[in-house]
């Protein structure tokens, strides 16, 4: 677990925590919700995943595509060399509170992701069914 972010939605009366995973949990973001901030947190949903939803190569540059995706760097740190060389990846999905909303049964939450290569932010959003 890392990078979460922690929100109170007054409509459903929950926290709602968003976060990046780290091995052995499901690679993507994550979500989950507790009535507590200290929890107990419910199971955690796979809310973006890189690969199944298609990021890659649109917003996430993925080194292996052919033909290139033309996404690669900015980077940071040692891939600055050959920012080409280096993975993008997902994290630090921090909630935009103000733009989450409840409509009927569905839970819409905006949130800004880096991707780390490209060196940027992405607005996000996620529909979940409420019950």
């Amino acid at each position: 677990m890392g990078d979460l972010s922690v929100r109170w939605c007054q409509a459903l009366g929950l926290w709602l925590m968003t976060y990046d995973s780290r091995d052995p949990a499901p690679r993507g973001i994550l979500f989950s919700y507790s009535r507590t901030p200290w929890g107990p947190w419910s199971e955690p949903q796979v809310i973006f995943n890189a690969q199944r939803d298609a990021a890659l190569g649109k917003f996430i540059h993925n080194p292996q595509a052919n033909p290139n995706d033309g996404l690669a760097g900015p980077v940071i740190g040692k891939g600055q060399a050959d920012p080409n060389a280096v993975h993008g990846g997902a994290y630090a999905p921090y909630v935009v509170e103000r733009w989450t909303k409840v409509q009927g049964p569905e839970l819409t939450i905006y949130y800004v992701l880096s991707t780390w290569n490209p060196y940027v932010v992405v607005l996000m959003k996620s529909r979940l069914r409420v019950e």
